[in-house]
């Protein structure tokens, strides 16, 4: 071994040279893979975000929703509450329309308004926004007022069909009509990312005291795919390739040395033992140089070119990337050495004096 680590010390124009261009290939393969895992990352973040966050709560209070909107992340928070009765009928007519609380991060997010002026949550009066079908079949106008159970409500405004086709009242307006908590959707800025998570889940938790999870979004996320996908799997079959074919080359051209190793009495398995030793050095100093490098890329320049920018790659990526690198140049010196085992020493010499 001692032997070997000698040779290893004189031929550091070799390792360079094979540390230079292994370093480059895994920066391109990790960097292609690391932005396709981070574009599907914020896949995810943005159905995370945009679906809610599921609390698991039967009530809530003014309080409650003025603390999980101050929460730096939050955008917005929609309670929705059980019908009030079987066949509930405003107006003497069946609806199949719900009742729900909206709570807002900035007032100029009036989605789910189409008409009139948005409700406040921890409003005390009986204020009300109805659907739009509803108040378009009755020809309702804001500023009207009807009876719910016996209550006065007073039409604020007309909800927007595309996003909430339900009743809009303040929390205290359901105390008044005794209907209970159905769910509550807490959904965030959709710049939020996924270490953001677990730090808002538990906040919520804690406020709520009751359960917080993300909401299940499998099935209605999807991989990119389409040309983007082809190109990628294009570049890396590419960079692969290289990253063979020059390796091959490099061992192509020791090939002179090796026959002065073997003439002066080095075995083929040590021969192999040290091509293995110097690969393992040589491919490890390329890895970590290409994880700095990607490091160096993305946080110092692509980040702050694009808050959009996203640059994921696992753990488990990492080393499966180390691996599976390691594993193809090692059939490489395999096969390579395999030849050379099956030559005399003298056929060797033939080809390469």
């Amino acid at each position: 071994m001692k032997k070997i680590i000698r040779i290893l010390s004189k031929n550091t124009n070799h390792m360079m040279v094979n540390i230079l261009v292994i370093t480059i290939c895994l920066t391109l393969i990790m960097q292609i893979l690391g932005v396709y895992g981070g574009t599907l990352r914020k896949s995810y973040e943005y159905g995370y975000s945009a679906m809610g966050l599921d609390i698991y709560s039967d009530s809530i209070s003014n309080q409650q929703v003025k603390e999980l909107m101050d929460i730096d992340e939050s955008r917005t928070l929609i309670v929705t509450y059980e019908k009030p009765s079987a066949g509930f009928n405003p107006m003497g007519v069946m609806t199949d329309s719900e009742f729900t609380t909206w709570a807002y991060k900035h007032k100029e997010d009036k989605r789910a308004l189409n008409e009139g002026e948005l409700i406040d949550y921890d409003s005390s009066n009986l204020d009300l926004i109805v659907p739009e079908m509803f108040a378009r079949r009755y020809d309702l106008k804001i500023g009207e007022s009807f009876n719910i159970f016996g209550n006065e409500f007073m039409l604020k405004g007309i909800s927007n069909l595309t996003y909430e086709d339900n009743f809009i009242i303040p929390i205290e307006a359901a105390d008044v009509l005794n209907i209970p908590v159905k769910s509550i959707k807490l959904h965030l800025d959709l710049n939020t990312r996924t270490e953001q998570f677990p730090k808002i889940i538990e906040k919520s938790s804690i406020i709520m005291n009751s359960k917080v999870e993300l909401p299940n979004i499998e099935g209605l996320i999807q991989p990119p795919v389409g040309s983007i996908m082809l190109l990628s799997i294009t570049i890396l079959f590419i960079i692969i390739t290289d990253m063979i074919v020059v390796y091959k080359f490099q061992l192509d051209r020791q090939k002179k040395t090796n026959f002065i190793r073997r003439f002066n009495g080095m075995s083929i398995n040590n021969l192999t033992l040290y091509s293995f030793v110097e690969l393992f050095i040589s491919y490890s100093i390329s890895f970590v140089l290409s994880i700095l490098s990607i490091q160096l890329i993305n946080s110092n320049i692509l980040e702050k070119i694009s808050n959009e920018y996203r640059y994921y790659m696992s753990l488990q990526a990492y080393i499966t990337v180390y691996i599976v690198g390691f594993i193809i140049l090692s059939i490489i010196i395999i096969f390579t050495n395999r030849k050379i085992s099956k030559k005399s020493i003298v056929q060797i010499y033939k080809e390469n004096v």
